[in-house]
């Protein structure tokens, strides 16, 4: 077998294996103003200090390394820590094929003394081949706004049967592996 139509056939199967030991969120969870907004409260012994330092192991370490973070913003005075990540989503189409999007988002933690509220929000999606096309310039006319495939279930690019809901699929197993590292970071 050649190696190319290997990594067809083990693609998809890869793309199954993703994702955490416990599904946190099956369903997606839209706010008062139709935005999607994925949240968690973790409650831990720690105090202001140690969540701090250890949202800092978190974005370091080899769990995110097929994360690429950017744009890192903290404020230790209000507790708040936010960053920007872009995730390379494999997304099955079909039993042998996949296709791929970019998922870029805005993930913010508000913490203070045994508390730490973590939110996953401004979700939006890029297909690869504008995302290299626009690499080094303003991407945003390229941007599908989260909502379209997640909230409406407009997304339908040429030759994908129901994309919508298999980006929907992908993002909720994408989003609980990270909050599953998340947590684990926490030691819970």
């Amino acid at each position: 077998m050649k190696k190319w139509m290997l990594f067809i056939v083990l693609v998809p199967l890869f793309a199954f294996a993703q994702g955490g030991d416990e599904m946190k969120f099956d369903k997606i969870p839209v706010d008062e103003s139709g935005k999607v907004v994925f949240a968690d409260t973790i409650l831990t012994s720690s105090d202001k200090e140690k969540i701090r330092n250890m949202i800092y192991y978190w974005v370091n370490t080899a769990e995110t390394q097929e994360r690429h973070i950017e744009d890192v913003k903290s404020d230790y005075e209000t507790g708040t820590f936010s960053c920007e990540i872009n995730d390379y989503l494999y997304i099955v189409r079909s039993t042998w094929l996949t296709f791929s999007l970019y998922m870029k988002y805005t993930l913010s933690f508000e913490y203070q003394n045994n508390l730490c509220i973590v939110k996953l929000h401004d979700i939006s999606y890029i297909e690869p081949s504008e995302f290299e096309k626009n690499k080094n310039k303003d991407m945003s006319g390229a941007m599908i706004s989260g909502e379209l495939p997640l909230v409406e279930k407009k997304y339908k690019p040429a030759f994908v049967k129901d994309a919508s809901e298999k980006i929907i699929d992908s993002t909720l197993k994408n989003v609980n592996t990270l909050f599953y590292s998340i947590r684990k970071q926490f030691d819970l």
